[in-house]
């Protein structure tokens, strides 16, 4: 059908946002894993991708193989208003508004096994626990999988920021 055409991208900036409901199809899942292992570079934010895979096989099997990371829990801290890492405090927005996307349901997400290519990109400010993963899967290819919806970060510098390093570490060979 008409789609986007993946084999043309080098990176695939997935936003899932607070979708909660058959987060990623089968179809998806096997367009991706196809896009990784060819070496495609992917990054994917959202609120319940982890939570997802409770009742999904097929999903917690793409966390684990594809993406490198595991789902420990949702992140229900009201006290993790933001992330800090690779030398940024990334703000969020946790209360609806007209400006900017809400923090309603971060999760707690894992490497698979940490590396210096499978690690904690991220943690939750206060709290300490893991916000993101930076993976090289052994499916090929370098993903980050954010456990909060990257729109949700309320400061427009501290976002660019953010995104250069993702960018830099998604394209380093």
């Amino acid at each position: 059908g008409g789609g986007v055409h993946v084999s043309a991208c080098q990176i695939i900036d997935l936003y899932l946002g607070l979708q909660n409901r058959e987060v990623l199809s089968e179809a998806m899942r096997q367009r991706l894993s196809a896009f990784v292992a060819d070496g495609g570079r992917l990054l994917v934010s959202g609120s319940y991708l982890g939570a997802s895979c409770a009742d999904d096989p097929g999903t917690q099997s793409f966390l684990h193989d594809v993406l490198g990371t595991c789902f420990l829990a949702g992140n229900r801290r009201a006290t993790d208003n933001a992330v800090i890492g690779q030398n940024l405090t990334l703000p969020f927005q946790r209360s609806f508004n007209p400006y900017i996307y809400p923090l309603v349901r971060p999760e707690i997400i894992e490497p698979i096994a940490s590396s210096s290519e499978n690690f904690s990109l991220f943690a939750y400010q206060n709290s300490r626990l893991s916000a993101a993963v930076a993976a090289v899967p052994q499916a090929g290819g370098r993903t980050i999988t954010l456990g909060f919806p990257f729109e949700a970060v309320g400061d427009g510098q501290s976002r660019q920021q953010a995104m250069a390093i993702m960018l830099e570490w998604l394209m380093a060979r």
